[in-house]
């Protein structure tokens, strides 16, 4: 590729002067990286700053470049433990040594309005790794591209590239009276019923350690009672809170006209499907719920409130729910299409999706955090793919044609719909804590004492503190934060004795 360059004599008679053309510098560093290679992203965000994502091989001709401009006012970011510098009259690029040019992360140049992301071959893959975190995607991969990437980005952090300008918010038609009523949705499973072991075992075997059909993806640490509590107290407004379930109801649940039991049967259209064991097919349904609220926030059983919270962190003023999209879980097509898990398949699908109704490229996954959701985004979903939705619906356990409506799905489809609002929890409003990871649970006390807006306490595959360990963990730092019993609770004592006459 070869950019249109400006005169280099005018460029220059701008450089003595100190004035630039922030049209010319572009297409100067945009030749640069073309000479050098002819696989990179140009990507322009929503602020009209141009983003190049390069190849670190690069940086020292880059550098060489920058000298010639002395006065270019630059911030150079670098690998720690090396500090920040910003360049100005006395202190320029030129006094880099070559270690410090090797170990650049990020280089903003202001008077341009660009920044330029080093990647890292990662040894044995195909596959380049940013060196900064706050890069527009955290893996790419340059073997494969087939040429320039020239398109734009949008979001906080960056959540989608397109070839084409990404259309501005217009969410006109779907807003909301500010004073309508807002529900929560939990879905829940109790993987200690026998009724509910039996029937996983003749439908679909053993539990395992397997992606699909994991035991740990059905492991119960008591953790929706305090979720729930966790709302009762922090988010009064609530209107109702629904626990959808396989017709099981906790033991110490004795009913309550704001938290409702709802089965599997009141919202899967084909009952004839049923028992299914797939977070992705129930959640599928979720609109389906009798007398749904418009607006809804959808909570796993492991997200909790830490905080008094309103319905403005979870929807702007019209009624569009705000994005809350991870910086690290960003990822290309070409890195997520390799990913082996069932939530790498159901992201490539929603990738698919959204690429051939908005023509757009997803590449961040949510954060764990609740999501708000609108009912009639998704039932516009449903109609708009019905062969899809019904074979999620039918797929037992988690399955590579999965559509994760309410993972991602459904919050890109309100990206494209124009429906959305930014939201980006900074870290004293959002803590995400793998309870498998020690170096995660050292966070937990510090959690306890001082909490935050939203937190996840997430049960994965990792084994670093034993399972017993963390639920005497969690069970400590629950009574600590949530000591209260709900009136929908029974108390411990009578719930124990419930469990023991059903279950004998």
């Amino acid at each position: 590729m070869k950019p249109l360059m400006s005169s280099p004599v005018t460029d220059a008679a701008l450089a003595v002067r100190g004035i630039f053309s922030e049209t010319s510098l572009r297409a100067q560093l945009e030749q640069l990286i073309a000479d050098h290679t002819s696989k990179y992203y140009r990507l322009q965000n929503g602020s009209g700053t141009v983003q190049f994502l390069v190849d670190s091989t690069v940086l020292l001709t880059l550098i060489d470049w920058l000298i010639g401009y002395p006065r270019l006012s630059c911030k150079v970011q670098f690998l720690a433990p090396r500090k920040a510098m910003t360049t100005s009259n006395r202190v320029s690029v030129a006094a880099l040594s070559d270690a410090d040019i090797l170990a650049i992360s990020r280089l903003e140049i202001f008077d341009g309005a660009m920044v330029l992301y080093p990647y890292d071959k990662i040894p044995g893959s195909r596959d380049h790794q940013s060196r900064a975190t706050n890069a527009p995607m955290r893996t790419v991969n340059f073997s494969d591209l087939p040429g320039p990437y020239l398109g734009y980005c949008l979001g906080r952090p960056a959540c989608v590239i397109s070839r084409n300008p990404i259309p501005r918010d217009a969410s006109e038609g779907w807003e909301v009276e500010a004073n309508d009523p807002i529900d929560v949705v939990y879905t829940w499973v109790d993987s200690d019923d026998p009724a509910w072991e039996a029937k996983f075992a003749k439908y679909v075997g053993q539990r395992t350690q397997s992606t699909h059909a994991s035991e740990l993806r059905y492991l119960s640490r008591d953790e929706l009672r305090y979720s729930l509590r966790s709302v009762l107290k922090y988010a009064p407004w609530v209107r109702t809170i629904y626990i959808v379930t396989d017709d099981q109801v906790p033991d110490w649940f004795k009913g309550n006209d704001r938290v409702k039991i709802v089965s599997h049967r009141e919202i899967f259209p084909d009952p004839t499907v049923l028992p299914v064991f797939n977070s992705h097919a129930i959640e599928s349904c979720l609109h389906r719920i009798p007398n749904l609220s418009e607006r809804f926030i959808y909570f796993n059983d492991d997200v909790f409130l830490g905080r008094p919270v309103t319905p403005a962190d979870f929807f702007d003023a019209n009624g569009a729910p705000k994005l809350f999209f991870s910086g690290h879980l960003s990822f290309n097509p070409e890195y997520v299409a390799q990913g082996q898990l069932p939530t790498d398949a159901a992201f490539r699908n929603t990738i698919r999706v959204i690429k051939a109704r908005f023509g757009l490229t997803p590449i961040a996954k949510v954060l764990h955090t609740p999501h708000p959701m609108r009912k009639s985004v998704l039932e516009l979903i449903e109609r708009e793919h019905p062969h899809e939705i019904a074979a999620t619906r039918a797929a037992r356990i988690r399955s590579e044609t999965d559509l994760n409506v309410t993972g991602n799905l459904a919050y890109y489809y309100c990206f494209g719909l124009g429906l959305r609002a930014w939201a980006s929890p900074p870290q004293n409003l959002y803590t995400y804590i793998d309870t498998g990871r020690l170096v995660h649970m050292k966070a937990l006390p510090k959690l306890v004492l001082k909490p935050v807006s939203f937190f996840c306490l997430n049960l994965t595959s990792h084994s670093e503190v034993p399972l017993r360990r963390q639920a005497q963990m969690l069970s400590a730092a629950f009574l600590i934060m949530f000591p209260r019993r709900a009136r929908h609770e029974r108390s411990r004592l009578v719930g124990a004795w419930c469990r023991l006459f059903q279950r004998n």
